[in-house]
């Protein structure tokens, strides 16, 4: 009999990955069942985090993708913070005409696609007409109106079967296939992942910290606060490192735990 998804919570990231973290460690890999990670993201983040240091300590050493830059894959915080100025619309334009070639330019990792084009420059067709559309513009324009829009309608789609729907049995993008927002409360917004398949060394800090950046881009440009985030993983793994490449990343998150705790 299939287990149901596990419920993993914390109240920042570095709380929700660490936990996330030594679930997926204490199964054989690839053999961890479907989890859900939920973060309160009304408390405040640690950046420095002695867990982020180490985890990005591993990552560089394996020459994998540090923290920040699996986040800006999903969300370009430090372009927006730049040019907080800009509306939604011209924010997006900026990154999809400026950043987004000089990101795929640098990596062939990213030939495929990257997450935040794909919601701000989807490409579709509409009466056989090819159309480019912006999700995010949509959805803060749809959060902005005078009564709360259909949570169906606030969505958006990175996974393109035009695109994806390949023989290749490993492509990396996009891992990520859909980004939804609902309303939590009268002031309030969470935003929920889905991820068929998930690096929880790899990326998946980097992922919840991209979407966790995303969100708060959204509460500002409508007025609301982000309150949660929670990531679906139908199928946790450790990623492209073993288990003897982490031995102190575990003794760093145990400790974290263990001081979080005794403050709790």
């Amino acid at each position: 009999m299939s287990e149901p998804p596990t419920v993993i919570s914390g109240d920042c990231i570095n709380s929700a990955w660490s936990r996330y973290f030594l679930h997926v460690m204490h199964v054989p890999n690839r053999k961890c069942g479907a989890a859900i990670i939920s973060v309160n993201c009304e408390t405040q983040y640690d950046p420095q985090s002695e867990v982020r240091v180490e985890l990005d300590r591993v990552l560089l050493s394996k020459n994998l993708y540090s923290s920040d830059i699996s986040a800006m894959t999903i969300f370009p915080q430090k372009v927006w913070k730049c040019n907080q100025s800009l509306s939604v619309k011209d924010f997006c334009d900026l990154c999809v005409t400026k950043l987004a070639p000089r990101l795929k330019a640098m990596n062939q990792a990213n030939r495929n696609g990257l997450y935040f084009e794909r919601m701000m420059s989807y490409a579709g067709s509409k009466k056989d007409t090819p159309t480019r559309t912006n999700q995010l513009e949509a959805i803060v324009d749809r959060l902005n109106g005078r009564k709360k829009f259909r949570v169906t309608g606030l969505q958006m789609s990175c996974f393109d079967p035009a695109s994806d729907h390949t023989a290749q049995p490993q492509r990396g993008f996009p891992c990520l296939q859909q980004v939804g927002v609902d309303y939590d409360g009268e002031d309030g917004i969470s935003v929920t992942a889905l991820y068929p398949a998930h690096n929880v060394v790899d990326r998946a800090y980097g992922n919840l910290l991209g979407l966790m950046n995303l969100g708060r881009f959204v509460g500002h440009h409508s007025g609301l606060k982000l309150k949660r985030l929670n990531c679906y993983a139908m199928s946790p793994r450790l990623g492209k490192v073993v288990k003897r490449d982490v031995q102190n990343l575990v003794g760093t998150v145990s400790t974290y735990l263990q001081s979080e705790e005794k403050v709790a």
